[in-house]
């Protein structure tokens, strides 16, 4: 890689990372849906302070993110770096403790979503069902 393709990679990790923060914020937005879809169901009264909480949630979710794009910009430029002094051995650039961090955050914001559901139960069974599949198919040795 010549250093004249950095601004590609850098277009190409913004983007990653564009779709990674729509991601964590569509699944905190879910999960403040289904927190007032539970509220109104149990009869409880909408608070500006649960609202605040989930502002704060994704303020902190987005400063976790930025932390780590910022240690996987340093990680790229480095390895971009390394690549265009003729490093070819060097696995390709890409921003895997941000991508890392959004899967968990959006994990995270499914076991919440889960939580406030009023089907949580068979929801959990059929997971549970498919993990126990996947598990046999996985162990079961090729034909």
């Amino acid at each position: 890689m010549l250093l004249n393709e950095f601004p590609q990679v850098v277009a190409d990790t913004l983007s990653v990372m564009a779709i990674e923060y729509v991601g964590v914020v569509l699944a905190v937005g879910a999960d403040l849906i289904s927190g007032l879809r539970k509220a109104r169901r149990e009869g409880q009264r909408c608070s500006s302070r649960g609202l605040r909480r989930s502002v704060s949630k994704l303020t902190s979710y987005f400063l976790l993110m930025f932390c780590l794009y910022v240690v996987d910009g340093m990680i790229l430029a480095a390895l971009t770096a390394l690549r265009s002094l003729g490093r070819t051995d060097l696995p390709a650039p890409f921003p895997w403790l941000t991508s890392a961090g959004a899967i968990s955050l959006a994990l995270i914001e499914l076991l919440s979503i889960l939580e406030n559901s009023p089907h949580r139960l068979p929801i959990l069974n059929s997971l549970s069902l498919l993990l126990n599949l996947f598990r046999k198919n996985s162990l079961r040795p090729p034909k």
